[in-house]
């Protein structure tokens, strides 16, 4: 059935009745506890900072064939070659220039 053209104006008329919109304090503590809530529950990413250096364009080139290979980005290339670097640093210290001098009169 089909409703006739003033009925239909009648429905839309902003003069019929309407729900009521409750409306909502955004400072309410209930609220802001189940958005912190929300936010505490999202696993945290390690923060990247932006950092520039200079490089060979050949070093460039192997970072970032190497990511596109094993389907990682290019600074995660240099944050496990730096990592892996002064881990083995740590490890075995360099010699110091004192410590050069002392093995060659020896």
């Amino acid at each position: 059935m089909k409703k006739n053209l003033k009925e239909l104006m009648h429905s839309r008329s902003p003069i019929s009745k309407r729900d009521i919109v409750k409306s909502v304090d955004l400072y309410d503590s209930k609220q802001n506890d189940n958005t912190s809530n929300i936010q505490a529950n999202k696993p945290t990413k390690p923060q990247i900072v932006k950092y520039t250096t200079h490089l060979t364009p050949e070093i460039i080139k192997t970072i970032k064939l190497y990511a596109v290979e094993h389907n990682i980005k290019d600074y995660e290339v240099l944050t496990m070659s730096l990592e892996k670097f002064f881990k083995s640093d740590i490890e075995e210290p360099k010699e110091t220039s004192e410590n050069k001098n002392q093995n060659n009169c020896l």
